[in-house]
């Protein structure tokens, strides 16, 4: 009886092998061999996943051991299969990185959201709580009495409960459909040229912005969205005007010390928010032009605005523009620098140069309000 049952599991493992490495479409030999390539490839970049396991923030950290395990990456690599044929391993090279882009965000999507819900609700509080450990012991108690929280368990709860509650209302074809739209605006920007189109939000970026924050407090007192960014600014708020949406950070920007980047589709307009600690004796003003320098560096044939001293809300605080063009996109950035006791408020505001006459008025208030909030 053992060994029928033996040789039934070597039959059906057998019987897995070859489902698994069967292909839709029939295949040469050199094209099975190139497809095995690339699912081979897959295979080892999902396991390895190094950009995400080594991000400066708990959570994106634990998502990247999440999605790269060996279920998760396995179930990628069957999903790849099933779609390569001749006509994609013929592809040219650009098409076929369009093909791989479309693959991450909807089969691959298929395999990865699953593991992030799962994950997500069971170790919530634990993610979370690592955040909260990186922030001074008294800056945490102020944020988190600011919102109406007695203290972090308090936070932990309504935080992890409203997780757990929206991620199981999540489903993959809604994640699939959102990351369909945000493959659209990724091939909308390479065809024109406009790298201000941007994705609307996710569910899982919906959920964040709703829950890291909760939009009102126990005591029903209405609380600001969160900025984003490096784990010790999870707590931090900012009201997020009319018309514009939190977007997550690159981990570009995270390790540049963004801490805030939106972006207005109606406006075609994007914006970030770094906060660099003063040093004692450092000159604002100098720091605002070190800042233009820094920013006409990154542009081709760059035109350079006065730098204009101005208070806003009570604040000094410096303005400048800088207009260029990034790889044939021809880009005006609206700067304001406001200073505070022990940093600076950075916001950095963008659109296309055929756009910014039109937008600067909508820009200039919003970046006001975000570099110098009303007290």
């Amino acid at each position: 009886m053992r060994s029928s049952r033996l040789i039934g599991a070597a039959f059906a493992t057998l019987a897995s092998l070859i489902f698994t490495n069967a292909y839709p479409a029939e295949m040469t030999s050199a094209q099975v061999k190139q497809a095995d390539a690339l699912a081979q490839a897959l295979e080892k970049s999902c396991l390895d996943n190094a950009a995400l396991k080594g991000a400066p923030d708990a959570l994106t950290r634990a998502m990247g051991q999440w999605i790269s395990s060996p279920e998760v990456c396995g179930c990628e690599v069957r999903n790849l299969r099933q779609v390569l044929t001749p006509a994609v391993l013929a592809m040219k090279q650009e098409e076929q990185k369009d093909f791989f882009v479309h693959f991450s965000l909807t089969k691959g999507a298929e395999c990865i959201v699953p593991a992030i819900k799962t994950n997500l609700s069971a170790s919530c509080e634990g993610v979370f709580g690592s955040i909260l450990q990186s922030v001074p012991a008294e800056d945490l108690k102020k944020k988190l009495q600011s919102h109406g929280f007695a203290n972090a368990d308090a936070f932990l709860a309504r935080t992890c409960g409203c997780f757990r509650h929206s991620l199981s209302e999540i489903t993959t074809e809604a994640w699939v459909d959102s990351s369909v739209s945000a493959y659209n605006a990724y091939l909308e920007r390479k065809r024109t040229g406009d790298q201000s189109i941007q994705a609307p939000a996710s569910p899982f970026d919906g959920i964040a912005s709703k829950c890291v924050v909760p939009l009102t407090s126990p005591s029903n007192t209405p609380a600001a969205k969160p900025t984003q960014g490096e784990a010790g600014r999870a707590v931090v708020m900012h009201d997020v005007p009319a018309g514009w949406e939190i977007k997550p950070l690159t981990e570009r920007q995270a390790n540049e010390g963004i801490v805030l980047s939106l972006h207005s589709q109606a406006l075609g307009a994007s914006l970030i928010m770094s906060t660099p600690k003063r040093r004692d004796g450092a000159d604002s003003a100098g720091f605002a032009a070190a800042r233009r320098s820094a920013l006409a560096g990154k542009v081709q044939n760059p035109r350079l605005s006065d730098i204009t001293s101005l208070k806003i809300n009570g604040k000094a605080a410096w303005r400048f523009e800088v207009a260029g063009s990034i790889e044939g996109y021809a880009v005006t950035y609206l700067a304001t620098v406001a200073e505070n006791a022990d940093s600076m408020n950075m916001v950095l505001a963008w659109t296309s140069q055929a756009k910014y006459e039109a937008q600067r008025d909508a820009l200039t208030r919003t970046s006001d309000n975000i570099a110098a909030p009303p007290r």
